[in-house]
């Protein structure tokens, strides 16, 4: 439409600042609904304002502390008036066209609704459905929005990447994030996107998000990413490796003296030991390490301790000494979390490892000798992968049975296996 000398007419008599009010609650209001049926109010207007919305409506100035303008009366108004244009027309002159707000809503959710369907098809999520939880609390709670407002897509689409890749071998942050991002400093402390994906991993080991620099390392390090070598470290009793060099001197003095030692990430993975053929116990808890170290001393078989989830310096032993054909069998907890720290050590070890009266015969039976002492089974119930009846066992009994109430059990096997050959130990006939 070509611009007219009443244009500018039209233009000058409603830009004056006695209606600035009227033209800006009535664009307002067409940017929220296209609809003339509606109206706004105009708080304490001066004289002046009252003035020129009488004329504008061709009625005496209004009354009262507050007027409320009606869209079809000023329509109609500026219909009837000598430049016969309306509303929409008038102030799409004076201040250009007016924005559909109302459609920039709807397609801005249709578009964001599609990103996290998006996201929902990740394959991250295929390798770990309980990522779907995860994915669920961060669009409800808004947090990737408040970390990178309005690039939320490509920071959760970076970090189910990242957590697609996990675990890892022993890779340091930086190398992971310089591989994913190009920077490697995106995995920092304080970074976005290393904050979302602690959150994801605290979510994945149903943890709550670290709060502490320790608590942050040991996460990371559950998952194959090291942040410090020298703090990832493994409790170990009795391992005595075959090379009697320098690089294993340390174990072998304590072998000696009977005493628990933590070995580093660093040290396992320089050392890359070697080690006699023989039955290996692992446990889940110190405790049965500091048992065994106060009743069986120097003459203890061999004990890895993973101390929970084991991390990356734990299952990197424990894959040596597989390949030095040493039988590891495992004790946890009966609880959902030492059924899953089983479960996740026999993933990552392709299996190379066996129950230590862990099956469902073994729970029965501590649960009978324990009688009324016993704790309620708490939080939802994991499939044991190694025995399948041992989940619906638990779940019938509701309750759990932990390694310090049957610690007599767990030193008599390795009492039992100081005497025997490599791989007859007790471990493998017990339940």
């Amino acid at each position: 439409m070509s611009h007219t000398v009443a244009d500018d007419e039209i233009v000058e008599l409603l830009s004056v600042p006695e209606l600035r009010r009227v033209l800006d609650g009535a664009r307002r209001r067409l940017e929220q609904s296209p609809s003339l049926a509606t109206s706004f109010t105009i708080s304490e207007p001066d004289d002046a304002e009252r003035r020129a919305i009488g004329r504008l409506l061709g009625m005496r100035p209004p009354k009262g502390r507050n007027v409320r303008v009606r869209l079809h009366r000023l329509d109609a108004a500026l219909a009837s008036s000598r430049f016969g244009v309306g509303l929409v027309e008038a102030l799409e002159l004076v201040g250009g066209p007016i924005a559909d707000r109302r459609a920039a809503r709807i397609a801005a959710a249709r578009a964001k609704e599609a990103l996290w369907e998006r996201l929902a098809a990740h394959p991250a999520l295929e390798a770990r459905p309980e990522l779907t939880e995860w994915l669920r609390r961060l669009r409800s709670t808004g947090i990737a929005s408040r970390l990178a407002p309005g690039e939320e897509s490509e920071l959760v689409a970076a970090a189910l990447e990242i957590i697609g890749s996990l675990p890892r071998s022993g890779d340091r942050p930086n190398v992971v994030a310089a591989a994913y991002t190009g920077d490697a400093h995106a995995l920092d402390r304080g970074t976005p996107l290393g904050a979302l994906v602690v959150n994801a991993l605290a979510h994945l080991a149903e943890l709550a998000p670290p709060s502490t620099a320790a608590d942050r390392r040991s996460l990371w390090a559950s998952f194959g990413v090291v942040c410090d070598e020298l703090s990832c470290e493994v409790l170990t009793l009795g391992l005595e490796p075959a090379s009697k060099e320098a690089g294993a001197s340390p174990l072998h003095g304590m072998k000696e003296d009977g005493q628990p030692m933590r070995i580093t990430l660093r040290h396992i993975a320089t050392e890359k030991m070697g080690f006699p053929p023989t039955t290996v116990f692992v446990c889940e808890n110190p405790v049965v390490v500091a048992e065994a170290a106060d009743v069986l001393g120097s003459s203890s078989p061999p004990i890895v301790c993973t101390d929970g989830i084991p991390n990356t310096a734990a299952l990197l032993l424990l894959e040596q000494l597989s390949n030095s054909h040493c039988k590891l069998v495992f004790h946890g907890d009966f609880d959902w979390g030492g059924v899953k720290i089983f479960n996740h050590a026999r993933r990552k070890l392709h299996e190379r490892i066996t129950p230590w009266r862990f099956e469902r015969a073994d729970y029965i039976k501590a649960l009978d000798r324990l009688g009324c002492v016993f704790s309620k089974l708490e939080g939802d119930s994991i499939e044991a992968d190694w025995d399948p009846s041992l989940q619906q066992a638990m779940i019938d009994r509701g309750r759990a049975v932990f390694e310090e109430q049957v610690l007599g059990d767990l030193i008599g096997d390795l009492q039992s296996a100081i005497e025997e050959p490599p791989h007859q130990s007790s471990a493998s006939r017990s339940g």
